[in-house]
């Protein structure tokens, strides 16, 4: 095949780095020649710069300085790095290129995308990425993973969310207007260093001292702890690592996606005080399972019954008709959500 230039962009979080070791890896299998780089960085001047840019209080540069040192990393990359690997017939796989300035600087920081696109002209020319993966993620799920490195380089980070949320609707935008060049990839599924699925979880204080105390035994008889639905073993996954604190944890195994995500149902389902899904983090109340399914229904069916008899008791004849009515405007109702296509939990009811 023809070498290609490569490209990754996406919000704080969501991926990149890992996508970019992924490919190059999956390309070097395939023997062919590929070298990996990233922005702001690639070179020993431009690796200054990223420091500059990357570490520190968000007010350190204004919106233009900040660009500027964007674009004069991006041009030493670039005839040092990026130029030199392509005319050599080799592949370029970036983490990062000029759409992040038009997204973070253009759009986020409101110096405007022209302006940025007249310096892209004077700086590097007519230069571009022959596909580009968009990686979008929910801002505060990526800020989220950004944030649990331990990493300096949180500068971007720091930014409030209204920030990142210009971020992603611009990325969006760029990819909506250069159709041809760039992919947009949902990045919200987690996924371990080795490219398979993860399963994610989060958890609340008391979930986490109750995880902590679970795994630390689990660890020390060498055992597994079995994740279980309905007297059903999903998955029983190991500790490798000793007891796990902070609340904060990943199960990795040989699944896939839609399994992972079959998993995670599982496991908002349960009674650990902890939310587990692929990748986001949120309070959930449980909605599957045989037992809080029989509860929703009994519960709805002694509410109802209740009320029906309350009417006959308070209207006299009168309530047979209003409990015929009732029950047909229940009915009614129903239908109409479920010819919407709606979803109602019974505990929801």
């Amino acid at each position: 095949m023809n070498n290609l230039f490569i490209t990754f962009e996406g919000g704080d979080g969501s991926g990149k780095s890992t996508q970019v070791n992924l490919l190059k890896n999956y390309l070097d299998n395939l023997n062919f020649e590929t070298i990996k780089t990233r922005e702001p960085g690639g070179t020993p001047s431009a690796e200054i710069l990223r420091d500059l840019l990357t570490t520190g209080e968000v007010e350190k540069w204004t919106p233009m300085s900040e660009a500027l040192l964007m674009w004069a990393s991006r041009y030493e990359h670039l005839i040092q790095v990026i130029e030199p690997a392509l005319n050599s017939g080799k592949n370029v796989i970036c983490d990062r290129f000029y759409d992040s300035t038009y997204a973070y600087q253009g759009v986020a920081h409101n110096l405007g995308i022209d302006k940025m696109e007249k310096l892209k002209k004077i700086i590097i020319g007519d230069i571009e990425p022959d596909v580009t993966f968009v990686l979008d993620i929910d801002p505060k799920v990526g800020l989220k993973r950004s944030l649990d490195r331990s990493n300096q380089e949180n500068r971007f980070e720091s930014y409030n969310i209204d920030f990142h949320n210009k971020i992603r609707s611009a990325f969006l935008e760029i990819a909506k207007k250069n159709k041809n060049r760039c992919v947009v990839v949902d990045a919200s599924q987690s996924y371990d260093a080795v490219g398979n699925a993860a399963v994610s979880m989060q958890m609340n204080a008391q979930g986490a001292r109750i995880w902590e105390d679970l795994t630390g035994v689990a660890y020390a008889q060498n055992s597994n702890i079995a994740i279980v639905l309905d007297d059903i073993i999903y998955s029983a996954p190991g500790v490798t690592r000793g007891a796990i604190s902070g609340g904060r944890s990943e199960i990795t195994g040989d699944f896939d996606l839609n399994e992972a995500i079959d998993l995670a149902n599982v496991l908002r389902a349960g009674k650990l005080p902890a939310s587990a899904t692929i990748i986001q983090s949120e309070v959930v109340g449980p909605s599957l399972g045989q037992e809080a399914i029989d509860s929703g229904i009994y519960s709805f069916l002694i509410a109802l019954t209740f009320v029906l008899i309350w009417m006959i008791f308070y209207y006299g004849p009168s309530g047979i008709f209003a409990d015929v009515a009732l029950i047909l405007n229940i009915v009614l109702i129903f239908g109409i959500l479920a010819g919407l296509g709606a979803v109602l939990t019974l505990p929801g009811i």
